[in-house]
Order: C-alpha cells, then sequence, then structure tokens
C-alpha cells in the first residue's frame, strides 16, 4: 500500500506530471480528514481549529462576479468574527447551527432540516464578514425567494471549511509552471536543476572579512554556508542537524544580502506563522521598519503575536490587519527589502500585484517541512529568471511534510530538499562521505545538548558527524553543582524510565491515554521544580513535555494545573519541533502491541517513526527522560537502541526489564526502514494547538 506510487528512481518532466495526479488523490484524502473531524468534535473544537465560524446570521444576498449568487455573513451577535482559516477559493458549507428536525417550505411543506444547506466557495470579503458563492439549480431558486430563504437559513448559523481549494490551487498552479517547455520560460533555469539536468555553477566567492563584520558570532562552517549563498548560481542546500543553527545562519544570509548587496531584494519563507515570526524576530534588531515587511494572512489571531513581530507587520493604526488598495499594492511591496511570510502566502504575491520575477533571493527555512510543490509555489514566477538565487535550510532527517494519503507519502513526503540530497547525484556525499562544497554546506557544530544526550541520534542519523559546542554550564545544569536525584546514574543525564502501564480511552473519545506514566511524568516535575527552588533559581519554565497522542496531552496539562504548572508546555513532536528546553521528558503511551498495526497505517505514536523520534530525542539541553514500556520499545530499532543505551550507562529505572540476547538479535534483523510523515493521530484525535492545515 505505501508502495503504491513509489519515489522515481531518476527524476523527470513526467515525474511533475505525477505529482499533479498525486495532489488531486491528497486532496480527497484532506476533504475527508475535516469532514470526519467536522462529524466528530463539537463546534467550539471546531472553532479553535479555525475550521468553523458561528453564530453568524445572513446579512444580504446578492449577486458577484459573472453573476454569481452570493450570501454575505456577519456575526449573529454583531460582534468581530473569530479567528479562522477559511481564505478565498476554499470550498465551504453553510448549515444552522441548531436546526429544528423539520422546516416549513413556502407553501407550508414539511422539508427535512438536515438536507437544509449550502455549499459554495469563499469569495474576497471585508474584515467583517464573510462572502461565499453559492452554485447550483436549487440554490438559485432558494436565493431568489428572500423569505425562504431566511427561514430555512434562520440565525444562528455554523460556516464549515470542506477542503483548502485555494492551497490545492497554487500547489498545482507552480507544477504548472515548473513543466513549461517554452525555450526561456519563466521556470525553465530552475526546473533544470530541479531536474538534475543542470549543475549550479559557482560565482566568485565572496571576501570573507565584510561577512563576518555583520555577522562575527558565526562559526566557520555557518561563515562557509553564507559565503556559499551568496556566491552560487541557482541552488544552494544547508543541512542543519539538531542544534546546529540552521535558522542562525539563514538570518546571517538575510543579514549579509541587505548590507553587502543592499539593492536586492529578499523573500524570506518558512512553512509555518511561528517560524517565519522566529525569523523576523532574530532579524528585528538589525533591520529597519521600512526594510522588512512581516507579511500576514487575514486569518492571524494579533494577539497572539509577540510585539517585535507585529512592529514589522501590514497593520494599520488600529491594529488591525491591511492591504493597500489593488492598485498600489505591488508598488508598495516593492519598496521592502526583505518580505517574510509563509509559503502559502508567498504563492500569493504575484495576485497582489507585485511584479513577475522580482527577487534576487528566495529563502526558505525549515524547508524539509515543506512538499515540493509547495516550495515550487513559493518561488516559480517570483524568483529571477537569470541571476535569482533559492537557499533553501533543513533537516531531512526530522519531520517532514504532513501527508494524509499514505498511498503517495513516498513521492509527495521527499521534499524538495531531502530528494536533491538523496537523489541528485550532483548533490550526494562522495567516495569520502564529502559534500560538494560549492553545492550544500553540512552544519556540524551542535549548541544544544550535553554530549550524552546527543551522542547516540548523532550516529542514529549523522554518521557521528556533529560536534558537541554547547556551553557546558548549561548542559550540565541537572548535573552540577550537585546531581539532579531523580538521575539514575548520576553523571549520565538521561533516564529510562519503565512503565508497564494500560493504555486508556474516555467514553467516545479515539485518542489514548496512559495514566501510568501521566503521574511517572509528574514525579519528575515535582523533582525539578524543587531542584530550582532549592538552587535559587527564579524561572522554572525551561521545561517541555512531548507525548504523540492528543489525550495524553490534555491529561498532562489537567494534571499539571491541579498542582501548579500550568506554566510549563505540553505538545507534540510537530509541537516541539525547532524547539529546545533544559529538561524533556517524553511519554509514549503506547503499552500493548494489539494497537501497533492501526498505528503504523496511520503513522500513529513513536514506534517506527524514525524522524518523529530524532526530533523528539534531540530537544533537551541538560536533561532526558524517557517514560515508556521497556517491552514494546525494544521492539523498535531506533527506540530499542535508546533503551540499550541508557541500561549500558546504568540509566534504567522503573519496572523490570531484561532484553534477551535473542530479542536483540530480533530487533536487530527487523530493522525497520525510515518512513515519512503522516500525521501523528488520527484526524480526529490531532493535536490542537498543532494546525492541521497549511498556513498561510
Amino acid at each position: 500500500f505505501h508502495n503504491e506510487f513509489p519515489y522515481p528512481e531518476r527524476y523527470s518532466m513526467l515525474s511533475f506530471a505525477e505529482q499533479r495526479r498525486l495532489l488531486e488523490l491528497e486532496r480527497v484524502a484532506e476533504r475527508k480528514e475535516v469532514e470526519d473531524v467536522i462529524a466528530q468534535e463539537t463546534a467550539a473544537q471546531c472553532v479553535a481549529r479555525g475550521i468553523s465560524v458561528l453564530p453568524l446570521c445572513i446579512r444580504e444576498a446578492g449577486t458577484g462576479l459573472f453573476g454569481a449568487s452570493t450570501l454575505t455573513l456577519v456575526h449573529h451577535k454583531d460582534r468581530p468574527l473569530p479567528a479562522h482559516r477559511l481564505g478565498s477559493g476554499d470550498e465551504v458549507r453553510l448549515r444552522r447551527l441548531k436546526a429544528p428536525a423539520v422546516v416549513q417550505d413556502a407553501q407550508g411543506n414539511e422539508v427535512s432540516a438536515a438536507v437544509v444547506e449550502l455549499t459554495g466557495v469563499m469569495t474576497p470579503a471585508e474584515e467583517d464578514c464573510l462572502v461565499i458563492s453559492v452554485s447550483g439549480e436549487d440554490a438559485t431558486d432558494l436565493m431568489q425567494n428572500q423569505e425562504e430563504l431566511m427561514r430555512f437559513f434562520a440565525p444562528p448559523l455554523r460556516l464549515d471549511l470542506l477542503a483548502s481549494e485555494a492551497t490545492h490551487r497554487k500547489r498545482m498552479r507552480a507544477l504548472g509552471l515548473a513543466e513549461d517547455y517554452e525555450v526561456g520560460g519563466i521556470a525553465t533555469p530552475l526546473r533544470e536543476i530541479i531536474l538534475g539536468l543542470e549543475a549550479p555553477d559557482p560565482r566568485p566567492v565572496f571576501d570573507p572579512e565584510p561577512l563576518r563584520q555583520y555577522n562575527s558570532g558565526l562559526n566557520a562552517i555557518q561563515m562557509d554556508a553564507v559565503r556559499l549563498a551568496l556566491s552560487s548560481n541557482r541552488i544552494t542546500l544547508i543541512h542543519g542537524p539538531p542544534g546546529t543553527g540552521k535558522t542562525t545562519t539563514v538570518v546571517a544570509c538575510v543579514t549579509a544580502v541587505t548590507r553587502l548587496q543592499p539593492l536586492k531584494k529578499v523573500l524570506l519563507v518558512a512553512p509555518s506563522n511561528d517560524a517565519v515570526d522566529i525569523l523576523v524576530e532574530r532579524l528585528s534588531g538589525t533591520l529597519q521598519r521600512r526594510e522588512m515587511l512581516r507579511f500576514n494572512a487575514y486569518s492571524r489571531d494579533v494577539s497572539r503575536i509577540k510585539a517585535s513581530v507585529l512592529y514589522y507587520s501590514n497593520l494599520d493604526a488600529s491594529n488591525e490587519w491591511y492591504l493597500p488598495p489593488t492598485g498600489q499594492r505591488g508598488f508598495v511591496l516593492e519598496q521592502f527589502k526583505v518580505v517574510a511570510c509563509t509559503c502559502g502566502t508567498a504563492s500569493k504575491l504575484w495576485g497582489y500585484g507585485l511584479p513577475k520575477e522580482h527577487f534576487d533571493f528566495i529563502m526558505f527555512d525549515e524547508a524539509s517541512q515543506a512538499t515540493e510543490p509547495e516550495v515550487l509555489a513559493s518561488c516559480v514566477g517570483l524568483l529571477k529568471r537569470d541571476t535569482g538565487r533559492l537557499v533553501l535550510c533543513g533537516d531531512p532527517k526530522q519531520l517532514g511534510p504532513i501527508i494524509r494519503l499514505p498511498a503517495v507519502q513516498a513521492h509527495l513526503g521527499m521534499p524538495l530538499l531531502e530528494r536533491m540530497i538523496l537523489k541528485e547525484e550532483m548533490y550526494q556525499r562522495d567516495a569520502a562521505g564529502r559534500f560538494d562544497a560549492s553545492l550544500i554546506t553540512m552544519l556540524s557544530q551542535n549548541y544544544r545538548s550535553h554530549e550524552c544526550i546527543l551522542g547516540l541520534p548523532n550516529l542514529q542519523f549523522y554518521d557521528g558527524a556533529l560536534e558537541k559546542c554547547a556551553d557546558e554550564m548549561q548542559t550540565s545544569a541537572y548535573l552540577q553543582p550537585k546531581p539532579w536525584e531523580m538521575l539514575v546514574n548520576k553523571s549520565f543525564p538521561i533516564v529510562f524510565h519503565g512503565v508497564m502501564g494500560k493504555n486508556q480511552k474516555e467514553g467516545n473519545s479515539p485518542s489514548w491515554f496512559n495514566a501510568s506514566e501521566a503521574e511517572v511524568v509528574l514525579s519528575y516535575v515535582e523533582s525539578a521544580f524543587e531542584r530550582s527552588r532549592l538552587l535559587n533559581k527564579r524561572d522554572f519554565t525551561d521545561v517541555g513535555i512531548i507525548t504523540p497522542y492528543h489525550k495524553q496531552v490534555t491529561k498532562l496539562r489537567k494534571l499539571l494545573r491541579k498542582k501548579g504548572f500550568d506554566h510549563i508546555d505540553v505538545g507534540s513532536v510537530e509541537t516541539f519541533q525547532g524547539q529546545e528546553r533544559d529538561l524533556i521528558i517524553i511519554s509514549t503511551v503506547r503499552s500493548s502491541e494489539e494497537y501497533i498495526a492501526q498505528d503504523l497505517k496511520h503513522s500513529l505514536g513513536f514506534l517506527r517513526n524514525p524522524k518523529r523520534y530524532n526530533v523528539a530525542v534531540t530537544r533537551a539541553k541538560a536533561a532526558l527522560v524517557i517514560v515508556g514500556n521497556p517491552e514494546l520499545l525494544a521492539k523498535d530499532r531506533y527506540w530499542g537502541k535508546m533503551l540499550e543505551y541508557c541500561q549500558l550507562y546504568d540509566a534504567y529505572t522503573g519496572c523490570d526489564f531484561d532484553e534477551t540476547h535473542e530479542e536483540k538479535v530480533m530487533r536487530a534483523m527487523m530493522g525497520i526502514e525510515e518512513d515519512g510523515n503522516t500525521p501523528e493521530d488520527t484526524p480526529e484525535d490531532m493535536d490542537q494547538d498543532t494546525e492541521w492545515k497549511r498556513e498561510d
């Protein structure tokens, strides 16, 4: 099943056509996922996800472009609309929030209210309203009878997202442009390199001295990456393993361009709003407001954005999102040296009037988390044809893009950065294990973790290439001045706490939790807090708890809140990617083999997903605690090695466990190949803090 659409050994123009077909399949799967969520979750939960807007009422029915019937919707109680993720082009459904069993039509006939609904497409509107375009014979008849319309759709109303047609169209448009065969066409030079038909010729290398003037804090390898980004032709790859400063390097690239090549224009992109905000925040001390624009989508909640980011954002005097008048948008956007936005928003810049081929550089952070069509949608037509340069920075060994349909995972789940490193010969390592320094830089100095925490994943994923460069005082925080009492080995900052817990569900909830593990996690938090108090540390916030199931997240949050630890972050691996904490506690939850097959089908939990494992165990700076069932985890190739590692250093505690030699041999023989990334939970079970939809 997973190999129904295997990745081609050799990329070709046909691969673009194949991606278009697979995107259609993924679109169908995404629609079903959203429908399942809406059917199984409460209205409040759907609003929190941003996929439903309520309570609404019809302000007016009218006619839009090309004679299409439109409905203008406003808040039923004349309040501001809640933050949502419905955008122009998205398919939506309108229905009554609390529909009666039957309603009467104009002739007094009873009609089942269950079928009284309208589907339509979102169209551009002002911020205080939503406008949908509806079609179909029944909808047209209803729209012509205002009295019947208002009777069938008496407030309060609910508007639900059915599918993100806008995102789908952007991806398809980018692939269409990339397929353009016209010699000298808009995507030709970039396409030739992506296909492996043309090698990026390095330009003259920049003198390092001017670079140091603006990036004095960089190490030699990071400086090489910046120099390569500014001097290479077309595409530069920066491979940044955990804690090696890949975001720092991207920020340094932007700084170098704006200071050494002040006439150049930069588009700064990342897949998520959080990732873009981090980039803007890092640049806030370097760039003036007139130099950088943080371009946000209307769907963002202003109250959740830091002031340092809002300072550069498209806000008006009343702190509302602002878009210049249509005829002036391109002109306004052109004034900035740097435009920072998500890849979803970047793909709309053409529509905002920005000239084609406007940018000299497109720098894409966390590029491993975006599908290839999303990367293409962010740059095709925006990057200068002859001199533009694309910089992709990420780590193909960490989480990739979310793909909902396992059948297309092998193809769409491999981001452009990963494909070029693994599939295109010019970007691969030579016989000595080295990359071509004129095409790719691998950052190798880790500034995050204690050497014992870094040691195993370094060998498992990076061939031991990472160097320990973190501040020893910081990474020894749980070893000095006195070892933490919860450490089994007082000189080894990792604990594997075995728990023979029980997988549980609550009512009709599809999500799993493990109460026994939750209690153990709490004991470690309480001990860490007491240690912090005794050491007179003012703040106790640098603790993170990672767990793969939403119900365990909510159980842990409730448990911590009762004990006064509501400030501690609890979330999924996806939530924590790109983050770090002094202490990381992992609750693996799964305690039975009974549901492993289901987990594998949906790529749930931690088992047999090397990328999710890699992210989870590399977030910690000073201490790592793993709480889980040793008998189950020992059967996984990666978790089994971690368990063995902890046993080797006398760092195991908890329930009795002693893996036999035969079991170790069996685990080695059943080594699992790396899977891609699909959502860590079933659609109805996903952590609400992790936005399920690609951000605009």
